[in-house]
């Protein structure tokens, strides 16, 4: 229900290859930068609620159009498909489309692609267990119990009802649920490879979404410090732009920054991969198992290696080359859409498939932030207790007043 990274949209274009047509619905146009080419956008339905004289009236019927939207909405749904794949939130509020789903033989696929089931403590442990810099998420994080919340609840939704959950370790702190692994897909056919790097004067791209939560600040320091050394090549900082003129963008550079301080790759990566480029990002191959049996061909940075690896590959065109020629090859293999859309229907289909993860952090590690959380956890983790994969794969007891 929401494009999170145009997924939704992608997804539009490419199930067709497999025989599904798909509806697709978003809550709201996530960003004017990304391509939103959906069925039904439910805000806007939302917002065209007539208006009645006295204000009043029109006040008072608002909530009843508001529910009929996605009344009406969910009713379409549950006549034409089959197969309900959420991103980010559900149809109806509180989540209550999930049992009425169950209810009527739908499958349910969740993918949770970041901030939707990461929370800032939990995660904040985890980088301090394994020595990475904090993420620093600023003054507009809801850091309160009302923020974890909201976190814990869609996360044990997802983990209650999916028949196929998909998730990624960096945002998997406080999960409980096995799960397959999430790359954030690409279209390899919508994106062409992009030129040979350049000799001389390579072209150096960052494309933040979040600034302090990519670590911009770090990159913009050295590159800085770079150029004031008299190193040669050329920087574009790209924000703000529509998706299919920033891949252009993309496609046309050397080396692409993505982010240096949550350990993984974004959208940006996936695309630059496609297009052949020289990608650059956290990925703490030797410290953080997050892409087991994966030759991931990008360079692994942080804010203290970042300097000198990127001083080191504008100047070796050789190695540049060869992470160009892997990039794209991996991203036909591993990252297109159409590999996870053969994973998801061989799960649903009935194939047996080893998980990918099955997170210990929350159940062996984590300590609440606070006495008021710990009913929270507590609250959210009795949830999903009844569960099958939960009797087959967390172990009962308790730890730092967490009940399990």
């Amino acid at each position: 229900m929401t494009d999170i990274a145009s997924q939704v949209s992608d997804l539009k274009r490419i199930l067709p290859e497999f025989g599904y047509e798909a509806l697709t619905a978003v809550h709201e146009k996530n960003a004017v930068v990304q391509q939103c080419e959906v069925d039904i956008i439910l805000g806007e339905k939302k917002r065209k609620f007539p208006l009645f004289r006295p204000r009043r009236i029109s006040t008072r019927m608002q909530p009843y159009w508001t529910r009929y939207c996605d009344r009406k909405l969910i009713n379409t749904a549950l006549k034409e498909c089959d197969i309900f794949i959420f991103f980010w939130n559900t149809i109806l509020p509180r989540y209550e489309d999930l049992e009425l789903l169950k209810r009527n033989g739908k499958k349910i696929v969740f993918c949770f692609v970041g901030d939707d089931v990461r929370w800032y403590y939990g995660q904040k442990q985890e980088f301090n267990f394994y020595g990475f810099r904090e993420t620093e998420y600023g003054e507009n994080y809801d850091y309160s119990v009302k923020g974890l919340e909201t976190c814990l609840n869609y996360l044990r939704h997802g983990e209650k009802y999916a028949d196929v959950l998909f998730s990624r370790l960096d945002q998997a702190q406080i999960a409980l649920r096995p799960y397959f692994r999430h790359h954030m897909m690409v279209d390899t056919k919508s994106i062409q490879p992009g030129p040979a790097q350049r000799k001389v004067k390579p072209v150096v791209v960052h494309a933040p979404t979040a600034r302090n939560v990519k670590g911009s600040k770090y990159v913009i320091e050295v590159l800085e410090k770079l150029t004031a050394e008299g190193v040669d090549f050329e920087f574009i900082l790209v924000e703000n732009v529509p998706n299919h003129k920033a891949i252009e963008i993309f496609r046309n550079a050397d080396i692409i920054i993505d982010q240096l301080l949550i350990p993984g790759t974004g959208k940006l990566s996936s695309e630059s991969l496609a297009a052949g480029r020289v990608v650059m990002s956290h990925m703490a191959f030797a410290d953080y198992p997050q892409n087991p049996g994966l030759d991931y061909p990008v360079i692994d940075v942080n804010p203290d290696t970042f300097y000198e690896k990127l001083k080191h590959i504008i100047g070796d065109l050789k190695l540049r080359e060869e992470y160009s020629q892997r990039g794209r090859k991996f991203a036909e293999e591993v990252l297109d859409y159409r590999h996870f859309i053969k994973k998801m229907l061989s799960i649903l289909s009935g194939e047996k498939l080893p998980y990918d993860y099955v997170p210990s952090f929350f159940r062996e590690k984590f300590v609440p932030e606070s006495e008021e959380s710990v009913a929270v956890y507590n609250k959210y983790t009795q949830m999903v207790a009844g569960c099958d994969w939960y009797k087959e794969n967390v172990k009962p007891g308790t730890r730092a007043e967490l009940i399990f």
